[in-house]
């Protein structure tokens, strides 16, 4: 072929015949066997979604929390999505995600065929993660309740923040790393209390606080 001649040669090409040509040009020639099966995709930043809808009480902490989460994944190298948007509770999108994160979230924020998308993640090996007032959100939702581990039954009377004795019980539980690792160990902490309805075996016990005439177990 003549290179000076190709301008006119292309002229006469319909648009779908000038496309294969360019890719044919771009590729340097016709694919090979076996091509496809030797291209190798980069992989994929995992990613995370933080999800911090609310339909009752919003806590201040909300921000400085989904500013955290976002530094925890530019540190640690996975992307960070922030919605409050229910929306995005759907069966496609959520599998984009290693896990969903509900980010002290109140309140019904799901309606029935966005929880439903959600189970069918769970249920696919998607992961939750609850912050907070996670355990104060979809109370006719027993399945979601059942995922949290527990409900938010309300706050002890002033002071709201007590100071309580935590007891390790499964020092292997990865939500006790950050605690001895004595099956008895003790340790003390200082943190707004609350009392929850249990639906799950916790790795952590604790030990009734009580003052005022008020008294309240004090959960991690």
């Amino acid at each position: 072929m003549r290179f000076a001649s190709l301008p006119n040669r292309v002229a006469r090409l319909r648009p779908a015949g000038i496309a294969v040509l360019a890719l044919v040009l771009a590729m340097g020639g016709a694919p090979s066997p076996g091509f496809a099966q030797r291209v190798t995709r980069a992989p994929e930043t995992p990613r995370i979604l933080v999800f911090s809808k609310t339909a009752g009480y919003r806590h201040a902490s909300i921000e400085t929390g989904a500013a955290a989460i976002t530094r925890l994944g530019a540190e640690h190298g996975f992307a960070v999505d922030l919605t409050e948007d229910a929306a995005a509770f759907t069966d496609r999108n959520p599998m984009r995600y290693r896990a969903v994160v509900f980010l002290s979230t109140t309140g019904d924020v799901l309606n029935p065929t966005q929880e439903h998308a959600f189970e069918r993640y769970i249920q696919a090996g998607g992961g939750y993660v609850g912050v907070h007032s996670a355990t104060d959100t979809e109370y006719g939702w027993p399945w979601y309740g059942k995922l949290a581990g527990a409900y938010f039954d309300g706050h002890p009377g002033n002071p709201n923040v007590r100071k309580g004795t935590f007891r390790v019980r499964d020092g292997g539980h990865a939500s006790t790393w950050g605690s001895r690792r004595d099956g008895s160990a003790r340790t003390s902490s200082t943190r707004s209390s609350r009392s929850i309805r249990r639906y799950t075996s916790w790795s952590t016990s604790t030990r009734r606080a009580t003052k005022g005439g008020r008294t309240a177990r004090i959960t991690r």
